[in-house]
């Protein structure tokens, strides 16, 4: 059997239930985009990607880059890939050129918000005799990537001259949808739905609109359109403290269940006397008699810098501070008082015995957002499904 430091526990039942439940809230001839960009917000991009190929829920996978798009092609996965942001422009043409190549080949789409790119995908696409998919990133007030909101008439009037590209989606990414307050998420809004007015003036009709990312889809249906992207929500996690409070008083049946959980093992353990300095920087002192564990995790495998003398890990179903100064690759933690011995799971993310640490404790704990503490998981570290 395979030993691992450290590994990353997936529950494909949570995963699904996470799905299934923002799906209940779409109506039906609105796509799901599942995201998985960033390595599926730390959880595995392609282990994820096949569990999300086989989800008939789900209808398009969403990248942040073509490379992401390639990995997951090459991984046999089938559903359509719509890449999010980029496609890594360099100075070598050739390399551009033949990623643009595969795209068009293998069913992805290209998020567009550059006319010199776009004349560039259409002649690529105009030597292979093809078409390349595209969807435009509309820039509404955001101040991000995309195409503002006032040129995107004279912008997609271009594209549709050219004959190689076949526009697939409009798109627009919303501001301020995890804050309580939504009067400039409905500036946004506002501002793309005259969008959409205005092209069906001009008798242009593209087929998926999408502009909904995990908090707007479940704050109103105005928001859904012809697709929704969900991101952080379809792993578990909320996208804010706000917008939970939101969905508690508004639809207080609706929940979401963690996909993710981290473990490792003890690996030493010493019994330490009073005023005996601990780490790097002598940063925590013994104020007595205390037993310490050593686990083989540090800021290198994820485990952020900024809990140490701050964070918590579960060992045989207590909490145990860390303690000392977290190291690249090692942490020490107080197991005093506990019938602890070396080989014993520790819990760093998730449930043991009755006490959980879950992302939204763990992230408040060091001012911070769930979305950082995942992504930044080493993609090294084992992910392994329980279910």
């Amino acid at each position: 059997m395979e030993y691992h430091n450290s590994w990353i526990e997936i529950s494909r039942k949570n995963l699904e239930y996470n799905i299934k439940s923002h799906k209940k809230l779409l109506d039906k001839n609105v796509k799901l985009m599942a995201v998985v960009k960033s390595n599926a917000y730390g959880h595995g991009i392609v282990l994820i990607s096949k569990i999300l190929d086989s989800i008939k829920e789900v209808d398009i996978l969403a990248t942040v880059n073509l490379e992401e798009a390639i990995l997951l092609r090459k991984n046999n996965i089938k559903k359509p890939i719509l890449v999010l942001s980029y496609y890594g422009i360099t100075e070598n043409r050739e390399v551009f050129a033949d990623q643009i190549k595969f795209a068009i080949k293998n069913n992805i789409s290209l998020m567009v918000y550059d006319m010199s790119v776009v004349k560039i995908f259409d002649d690529i696409a105009s030597k292979l005799k093809k078409r390349v998919k595209i969807h435009i990133k509309v820039e509404t007030g955001m101040a991000r990537v995309g195409v503002k909101y006032e040129d995107a008439i004279d912008f997609i009037k271009t594209i549709k001259k050219l004959k190689n590209i076949d526009i697939k989606g409009l798109a627009s990414h919303f501001a301020t949808t995890e804050e309580s307050n939504q009067y400039f998420a409905n500036y946004q809004l506002n501002n793309f739905k005259s969008l959409i007015d205005n092209l069906e003036k001009e008798k242009i009709n593209i087929p998926i609109k999408h502009m909904a990312a995990s908090a707007a889809i479940n704050m109103s249906k105005k928001n859904h359109f012809d697709a929704v992207r969900l991101g952080v929500s379809m792993y578990g996690l909320w996208a804010s403290e706000e917008n939970k409070k939101f969905i508690n008083k508004t639809n207080n049946s609706f929940k979401l269940k963690p996909v993710l959980s981290w473990k490792t093992k003890l690996f030493q353990i010493k019994d330490l006397k009073a005023d005996v300095p601990v780490g790097y920087g002598c940063t925590y002192r013994t104020t007595s008699k205390i037993k310490m564990g050593l686990i083989p995790v540090g800021y290198f495998e994820g485990l952020d810098r900024r809990f140490s003398n701050n964070g918590e890990v579960l060992v045989n179903g207590k909490i145990c501070n860390i303690i000392g100064r977290i190291c690249m690759n090692i942490a020490m933690i107080d197991i005093t008082g506990l019938k602890a011995k070396v080989g014993d799971e520790v819990v760093i993310i998730g449930k043991q015995g009755k006490n959980i640490l879950d992302l939204e404790y763990l992230s408040k704990k060091i001012d911070t957002i769930n979305y950082e503490l995942v992504t930044r998981l080493n993609s090294e570290i084992p992910r392994i499904i329980i279910d």
